[in-house]
Parts: C-alpha cells; sequence; structure tokens
C-alpha cells in the first residue's frame, strides 16, 4: 500500500530494507532480495531464505579470489628485476577485465535466447574462443594496416552498440527459427568483437619483444591473469547492482583506457 501512495517510486525502491524491484532481462536475478549495502547485515534476511545466499557466496567467493591472486601478483611484481612499468602492467590488467565483463554479460544475456543456460554458456564459449583465436592468429596482419591503439578503440565502440543496440535486438528475435538459426544469429553477432578482442594480446606481446622487454612478459601476463579472474566475480556484482548494460559499458572503459596505454605508444611509452 505504501508503495502505491509513494509519489517517488524509485525513491521507495531505494529506502526499501529490500530489493523489490522488478526483474528484467538486463538485470534477471529474482532471488537476489538483498541488498549489496546490506550483505553484512546478519538481521536483512527474508523469513524463508537462507542467510548463505546467493549473494554472500559470491561476496565472499570474491574476497577469496582478491586474496589469492593478489598474493600471486605481488609474487610476480617482485620476480621484475628492470624498471618497473606501470602502463604496461595496467594495459594488460584492462584487456583483462574486459574481455571478461564481455563474456560473463554475453553468456547470461543469451540465456532466453538460446533457451537454457547451458547452451548459451556453450555457444558463447565457443564463438569467442574461436573467433578471438582467429584474431590472435591474424593480429600482425591487422597491425600492419591500421594502428592497435584504433583498433582497440573500434573494439570499445563495438561493444558499446551492442550494449544498447544489438543485445536489445536479440531479444526480440526468440522466436526466430530453429536453435542451429539462433546459434548461427548468435555465432555472427559475437565474431567482430571476440575477433577484435583476440589481437590486443598478441600485438602487445610483440612489441615488448621488439622493444627488449620480453624479460617482463611474465609480469604483464600476471597482470591480465589478476584482472580475469576477478572480472568473472566483478561481472556478476555489477549486474546484480546495476544491470549488464553497466557490465558492458565498464567493458568498454577498460578497452578505451588499454588503447590509451599500448605498450610503445606515444601514450604509455613502455620504460627502458
Amino acid at each position: 500500500y505504501s508503495f502505491v501512495k509513494a509519489p517517488d517510486k524509485k525513491a521507495w525502491y531505494d529506502d526499501y530494507p529490500f530489493n523489490v524491484t522488478p526483474p528484467t532481462d538486463n538485470s534477471p536475478f529474482y532471488f537476489e532480495n538483498r541488498k549489496f549495502k546490506n550483505i553484512l547485515s546478519p538481521g536483512n534476511y527474508i523469513e524463508g531464505y537462507t542467510r548463505f545466499d546467493g549473494q554472500t557466496i559470491l561476496t565472499c567467493l570474491f574476497i577469496e579470489l582478491l586474496i589469492a591472486a593478489s598474493i600471486l601478483l605481488i609474487s610476480a611484481i617482485r620476480l621484475e628485476r628492470k624498471k618497473k612499468d606501470l602502463g604496461g602492467w595496467m594495459y594488460f590488467f584492462f584487456i583483462g577485465m574486459g574481455f571478461m565483463l564481455v563474456e560473463v554479460s554475453f553468456t547470461q544475456q543469451l540465456v532466453l535466447f538460446l533457451g537454457h543456460p547451458v547452451y548459451a554458456l556453450s555457444v558463447v564459449l565457443f564463438s569467442m574462443l574461436l573467433f578471438s583465436g582467429l584474431g590472435s592468429s591474424m593480429a600482425g596482419s591487422v597491425s600492419a594496416r591500421f594502428s592497435m591503439p584504433l583498433v582497440v578503440i573500434v573494439l570499445a565502440a563495438f561493444l558499446a552498440f551492442q550494449a544498447f543496440f544489438g543485445i536489445p535486438l536479440i531479444r526480440n528475435w526468440t522466436d526466430s527459427g530453429s536453435f542451429l538459426t539462433r546459434t548461427t544469429i548468435v555465432l555472427l553477432f559475437l565474431a567482430p568483437v571476440s575477433f577484435l578482442m583476440g589481437t590486443a594480446f598478441p600485438e602487445a606481446a610483440k612489441r615488448l619483444f621488439d622493444t627488449g622487454r620480453d624479460e617482463s612478459l611474465g609480469v604483464y601476463w600476471a597482470f591480465n591473469s589478476f584482472a580475469s579472474v576477478m572480472g568473472a566475480a566483478l561481472a556478476v556484482i555489477l549486474a546484480i547492482l546495476s544491470g549488464f548494460t553497466v557490465v558492458m559499458i565498464c567493458a568498454c572503459a577498460c578497452y578505451v583506457l588499454a588503447a590509451l596505454l599500448f605498450p610503445g605508444s606515444s601514450n604509455a611509452p613502455l620504460a627502458d
């Protein structure tokens, strides 16, 4: 009754102790009734729901991954014997984070279109690994024609387009033919961005070899792995808080920052 009488519905949702906003395709978390700001409040549970719910598990997982990955990352940095290259480190961090945010977002958002979470996971992983692998194998040819920072910026633009227009369009094609037809649509949908994402790592690694920084490649790889591990949990946390469109926007931001930090570019010179 108080909701019906409330003049500002958004303010009412914000003030209510539980998350009772209607689930949408952008935020399809039907059973996540608690708010993250109350995650540590022991009495903030709806009667009948377990206290060790999905958000609690996700938060614990994120903390565990953060601690474990941080220890390994610090160990990798300590093995670095040359001058520290923060710009290069952050480049590999951002492309790792961006890749994982995109992967988790597409996997979840294509569940309804493909009909089952297992189908979505299988098709999205297959598509992204296949086409990113092709991108990696052809990265040299791409960089010979185009500046790699420009390629990464184009990738960010593709992701923004898919976040605001591509995914909503696909949601309207839920009844578009057989499973094979829908799988083909997903393959074509993911091919361009996956191909471009695949070019980002090998070309940066090649630049490191060309400039004599190959001994540091393990540290750069450590930053990339750290971001990938953390990104898997962070993507779901962001989606619960703000929806998958925000997750995609964050992925775009990661790739824009990566373009500015591309190893050897005028914006991010490699350390000597």
